[in-house]
């Protein structure tokens, strides 16, 4: 159980907020300026350490989305709810398509 106001899902969520500044300031550019790696132009090629960091944040993204299903949440009433399969449901009503 990871609960949300523990030290390491704090970090946890600031590490996520980094991604997400980095992947909306810098997969635009990616897009629009440079070209994949099997269609390499000279001057215009996507580095091998781009596409290795999209990775390893498609990895964390993913491993946020594990975590969710571990992470309890307040309800209406501020009760903290700890049962698996209600938080579950609950992510998936809430943040899972964002996700």
């Amino acid at each position: 159980m990871l609960f949300p106001d523990d030290v390491f899902v704090r970090r946890w969520n600031f590490i996520t907020i980094a991604l997400l500044i980095y992947s909306v300031t810098v997969v635009p550019f990616q897009v629009s300026f440079l070209d994949p790696i099997d269609e390499c132009q000279p001057g215009h090629c996507e580095p091998l350490t781009l596409k290795f960091i999209g990775l390893l944040f498609d990895s964390l993204f993913s491993l946020d989305i594990i975590f969710q299903f571990f992470t309890p949440y307040r309800d209406k009433h501020q009760t903290l709810v700890i049962y698996y399969k209600k938080i579950a449901i609950n992510y998936f009503k809430t943040w899972f398509l964002c996700d």
